[in-house]
């Protein structure tokens, strides 16, 4: 497993992430069609389950910012 490339992926990842919501709001569609499809794209780019869990975090994290930005608190 090529960790630093992983890294380096993911901080890509989080960059365009950044600008997507520039261009688009967070709760939009098109925002988390971009999400899903983009992380899997590094999902399947690394086959590792640690790799994975990590993909996993940023996914939940991007959900639980959904929530809180419609005022839902788990």
């Amino acid at each position: 497993m090529d960790w630093e490339a992983y890294f380096k992926d993911l901080q890509k990842w989080m960059a365009a992430s950044n600008v997507m919501l520039t261009r688009v709001p967070l709760d939009s569609e098109k925002y988390f069609e971009w999400v899903v499809s983009t992380l899997d794209i590094i999902y399947n780019r690394y086959d590792h389950e640690l790799a994975h869990r990590f993909l996993y975090c940023i996914m939940e994290f991007q959900e639980d910012m959904l929530e809180k930005s419609k005022g839902v608190v788990r």
